[in-house]
């Protein structure tokens, strides 16, 4: 797993209490996707949270997150790699 510098904020849903939305920030992301047991790709992640928050906190209860990245324009998130390879090409 790798840190994560500037910590980014992430929301999530515990499976356990769906109705509340609770935010936290990340410490470290796995470095490699996965499959679930129902075969969808998951990348597993560390975070800090308000404990305190938490209505029902049950060990191994599974949560759902979204991580907030930042901004880019939607062409760049698309063919970043192709932009990538372009400059390691061509020496500006």
């Amino acid at each position: 797993q790798t840190s994560v510098a500037p910590q980014l904020p992430v929301t999530y849903v515990l499976a356990t209490d769906p109705a509340n939305e609770q935010t936290g920030l990340v410490d470290q992301i796995a470095q490699s996707v996965e499959p679930d047991d129902a075969g969808q790709p998951t990348v597993l992640l560390l975070a800090s949270i308000n404990h305190q928050n938490l209505s029902y906190p049950r060990p191994g209860a599974r949560a759902t997150a979204r991580i907030y990245c930042g901004r880019r324009p939607l062409a760049y998130v698309w063919l970043r790699d192709l932009i990538d390879a372009a400059r390691s090409w061509v020496r500006f």
